[in-house]
Parts: C-alpha cells; structure tokens; sequence
C-alpha cells in the first residue's frame, strides 16, 4: 500500500457505484488485525495506467475502502480518486470527507447528515456512493473507538507496510483490449489469462 502514495485513480462512467457495506470492512478490519506475520494480499486490481491516471477496472471498492480507511487515521492525500461516475461522490470524496468524520464524531445519524450537507451547494450528496462512503466509514469509526493511538499508528504502519495489492495492468496483456471492454468481459465471466496465470 505504501507504493500507492501520490497516485491518481479513475473511476470511469461504466463502473457501478460504491457497495462495501459493514461486513465488508469489518471482515477487512478484522483479516488485517490478526494478520501476524508476512505479507497480507488484497485481491487483485485491474488497472490501465494512462497519463491522466490509473484507471482502475476492477477493485475500484478495495482502492476507496483503503483510502476511507487511510484518511481516518491521518492520511488525508495519501493518493487521490477521480469519480467520473457521478459529480456528488467526487465532489464528496474530495472535499467533505471532513464533514462526514464531524458528523460521525456528533452521532450524526444518515439522515441527518445528508441533509445538512445537501444544504450547503447545489449536489444532491443522496446517492448510494456516498450513503455507502458514510455507512463504511461509521464502521471504521466505531471499530477504532475503543482501540488506543498506538494501536492506531501500528495499524497504519500494517497497512502501508504489510498489506499487498495484487496489481494487474491490462498493457502487459498482449491481447490487450481497451479498458471497457476488459470490464465487460470480468464481469460477463471471460476473463483473459496469460500463459503464467
């Protein structure tokens, strides 16, 4: 994870949206904690790395469940998300997580939250990217209430030091197709493997 300081990924119009929801993150939470020694391995992403950025074609739920999850515990611009899926949830993911850890601090619950956010500009923030964005984040809140700062600054250390990511870039395919069509074929269930894999 520590490689992924100062990357820009893209999630693009085709993508669905954002779904972890708490048995995800607690599972996450959970795996990384008891994890004791070694590497611990994310499943893999797909990328098309591009000047513009790192379009992620799969594994856009784990790249923003560790950047929620890293900005909770101190870093804020670790790397950055570009949200091409809806304007709200790049607008949110930029520049309102803030609210979301005050309102979260407050015992705000989703209701309440979203409709004062709403208030504030002209983006309807009620979409499911960020109910799910606030839903996960409340999980991580809560799993670290109890937990002391070192604990803290020691699961961020496992995170950027042991956690792994499996990365797979569609250009070192040589049958590479263009990034949609990579998505379409994962998730129509023909996924291309090279003679290693």
């Amino acid at each position: 994870v520590n490689q992924l300081k100062e990357k820009h990924f893209v999630v693009k119009e085709y993508q669905r949206g954002y779904k972890w929801e708490s048995e995800q993150i607690l599972a996450l939470l959970n795996d990384i904690h008891y994890h004791k020694v070694g590497k611990y391995c994310l499943q893999p992403i797909i990328t098309d790395e591009r000047i513009e950025g790192i379009e992620l074609i799969d594994g856009q739920q784990r790249v923003t469940t560790l950047y929620l999850l890293l900005y909770f515990l101190g870093e804020a611009d670790f790397f950055s998300i570009d949200y091409q899926t809806r304007k709200a949830s790049q607008s949110f993911i930029a520049e309102k997580i803030a609210e979301m850890n005050c309102a979260i601090s407050e015992n705000k619950d989703w209701e309440t939250f979203i409709s004062e956010l709403n208030g504030i500009n002209h983006l309807n923030y009620n979409n499911v990217d960020v109910y799910h964005f606030y839903l996960v984040y409340l999980e991580i809140y809560q799993w670290f209430s109890d937990k002391s700062e070192s604990f803290r600054d020691d699961f961020k250390l496992k995170i950027l030091n042991q956690v792994y990511i499996i990365w797979y870039d569609i250009k070192n395919n040589k049958k590479t197709l263009n990034a949609e069509d990579v998505f379409l074929n994962l998730n129509a269930g023909k996924i291309p493997l090279t003679n290693s894999e």
